[in-house]
């Protein structure tokens, strides 16, 4: 017996598909009121990501780090704290700290890019997992050449270089009693115990 497919049968069921947003999308949502004031979110590749709300010892860490990296940038960069890098048309994540080569208008016209952008830090407290996986993919893709990951509970440093489509191809755990250099921020220099609290 021959069986005959009707149409719909016949057609790949491929069931529900993921819709990404764009850049363009999500700045829409944004002038139109869909997300909510008092929430922080972040777009990583289509997705609209709702991030954790700053606890005290994430808050902490950030205000030291700020004004150490401030110190020893000596005006040599630009640092960026909590707002806007644009990956590429699907990716505008807001890491805590991004060191940007000095620009003329000092991105006022353009959030920076890739070009512009050094090297990146996340201070993880409860998003360790998101922050070393599907964030350091996306830094990796778009070109990042240095993106560093404070684990706060862990007090360790997590030191990506080397970036590739499918993530870093330089990986590095550091403990407190290491040091680290920028490779990309000439002079850039902590102890891991710096970074992580003393």
């Amino acid at each position: 017996m021959t069986a005959t497919l009707t149409r719909s049968q016949n057609r790949a069921d491929t069931g529900p598909k993921r819709m990404r947003c764009t850049v363009r999308d999500y700045y829409r949502m944004g002038e139109a009121g869909v997300f909510h004031p008092e929430r922080r979110y972040e777009l990583l590749d289509g997705d609209i990501i709702l991030m954790q709300p700053i606890g005290e010892s994430h808050a902490d860490s950030h205000d030291w780090l700020n004004e150490a990296l401030i110190t020893r940038l000596h005006g040599q960069y630009r640092l960026r704290t909590q707002n806007p890098v644009r990956l590429d048309n699907y990716s505008e994540p807001q890491p805590d700290f991004a060191v940007l080569k000095l620009r003329k208008d000092g991105y006022r016209t353009a959030h920076p890019g890739p070009g512009d952008t050094l090297l990146v830090i996340e201070l993880a407290a409860s998003s360790l997992a998101y922050d070393i996986g599907k964030k350091q993919r996306a830094y990796a893709k778009a070109g990042i050449p240095e993106y560093w990951v404070v684990d706060l509970a862990g007090k360790q440093l997590h030191v990506f270089r080397k970036p590739a489509t499918i993530g870093y191809a330089q990986v590095q755990v550091l403990d407190e009693n290491d040091e680290i250099e920028s490779t990309m921020a000439k002079g850039l220099r902590f102890t891991v115990r710096e970074m992580v609290g003393k």
